[in-house]
């Protein structure tokens, strides 16, 4: 079962630079960042067992995503007017989990409970993957300085924004489906569904 997805969008401007950051800049103690190489086993489950935990709850696993952007101003003399652009060397989108966030009950666990929650892990990582492909296509024109930052700003909220609550929607219709883990055929087709979206994600939702 999936605790909690978060991102949180904070903004810095500058004189001709506009810096944005999702989270921290750096990978925190006690994150484990997303590798192919490397599944999660039930010792990445660190965090205390919440006393309200009901018997039919197993484990949760909390996940992150992590970004940062930064975004150059600059005139343009053949327009007249002021382009804003997503550099694209600073894009940086990280799939995170919480290790002390993340709870399991080994008594209740198997390893279909673990491949429910690797897979919510995988599907987190397939939409960073729209993000990071997003990100650096972004820009923006306007007559000022100021209002390129602005619109520039706006489409980036507006295009994270969408990419993220696709992933909850499907984070939760992962859930659904599968019943959490307990729907196995259900769970396989999710499975092969997410490892094709790993390969090819601009065919996800």
């Amino acid at each position: 079962m999936r605790n909690s997805l978060r991102a949180i969008l904070a903004v810095l401007l500058y004189v001709c630079v506009l810096a944005i950051f999702g989270w921290t800049q750096s990978v925190e103690s006690g994150m484990l960042q997303w590798c192919a190489d490397r599944p999660l086993v039930w010792g990445d489950f660190s965090g205390p067992v919440p006393s309200d935990a009901g018997s039919s709850t197993p484990a949760e696993i909390n996940i992150q995503v992590q970004w940062r952007i930064s975004v150059v101003t600059e005139y343009d003399w053949g327009t007249r007017g002021y382009v804003s652009r997503v550099d694209p060397t600073s894009v940086q989108v990280v799939n995170l989990m919480d290790c002390r966030g993340s709870w399991c009950v080994l008594s209740r666990t198997s390893s279909n409970t673990l491949r429910h929650e690797q897979g919510h892990f995988d599907l987190q990582e397939v939409y960073c993957r729209k993000l990071r492909t997003a990100l650096p296509a972004i820009s923006a024109q306007a007559s000022s300085d100021s209002a390129a930052k602005q619109m520039i700003q706006r489409i980036i909220q507006d295009t994270a924004g969408s990419i993220l609550g696709m992933l909850e929607s499907m984070q939760d219709r992962y859930d659904r489906e599968t019943v959490h883990s307990t729907n196995v055929q259900m769970q396989d087709h999710w499975c092969s569904q997410i490892s094709d979206w790993l390969a090819h994600p601009e065919m996800a939702p």
